[in-house]
């Protein structure tokens, strides 16, 4: 087993670390405005 950068190779791991990014990065712009 060798962990490097693990990127999600089935659906449901690919939408949920979709859903994660698209969370954090609304989080972190929006307050500052678009």
């Amino acid at each position: 087993m060798h962990e490097e950068t693990r990127l999600p190779r089935n659906g449901k791991e690919f939408a949920l670390f979709l859903a994660i990014i698209s969370i954090l990065s609304v989080n972190i712009i929006a307050p500052y405005g678009i």
